[in-house]
């Protein structure tokens, strides 16, 4: 019998913008996205910033500890 990998489901909030710029406030979009945690930065567009990550499974926030190094706040 074969095992069947199902990749985790996220909701994302993001600003395609990376929300450089602060006039006019930059929007924020939701996706939704089946897929690993660290393949998350390749799903969206070039320059965003993540504002949070959901795992639609167990219906938690993800803390940003556990985020894609290169979207972890500084």
């Amino acid at each position: 019998m074969s095992q069947t990998y199902v990749s985790q489901t996220y909701r994302v909030r993001f600003t395609p913008d990376g929300g450089g710029s602060h006039w006019p406030q930059p929007k924020a979009l939701t996706i939704d996205l089946q897929t690993e945690l660290e393949n998350i930065p390749e799903k969206l567009p070039s320059h965003s910033q993540i504002l949070s990550i959901e795992n639609l499974i167990t219906g938690e926030l993800v803390h940003w500890t556990r985020w894609p190094r290169e979207y972890r706040p500084a």
